[in-house]
């Protein structure tokens, strides 16, 4: 499957548009993803290239299509997933962002 359908878009000039959308190539990792997390990611994107065409700075573009091809990935890494789930159900106070990427082996 190479096609997704978009509809309402959580956007206020989008919302309520449906469309189909094909995959771009280099975003077939867009089919790992739920309904709800692409229109995240798109979201992201536009709010993204929408602060880059005033700064003129287009790294936050970049990250915000690494940071989504790299949760489209690791989503499907099922071991990867648990541990997750475990440290998301258990939490640890004040546990840093680094720690939890170590916990998780990323």
């Amino acid at each position: 499957m190479n096609q997704i359908l978009l509809s309402t878009l959580p956007h206020p000039n989008l919302s309520g548009q449906t469309s189909l959308f094909s995959f771009p190539d280099g975003f077939d990792w867009l089919k790992n993803l739920e309904a709800r997390e692409i229109a995240a990611f798109l979201n992201e994107l536009l709010d993204a290239i929408r602060v880059s065409q005033n700064s003129d700075d287009w790294l936050g573009v970049k990250q915000v299509i690494e940071a989504w091809t790299e949760t489209s990935l690791l989503s499907q890494d099922n071991v990867l997933m648990d541990r997750v789930r475990h440290i998301r159900e258990n939490p640890e106070p004040g546990l840093a962002y680094e720690v939890v990427r170590e916990k998780l082996g990323i």
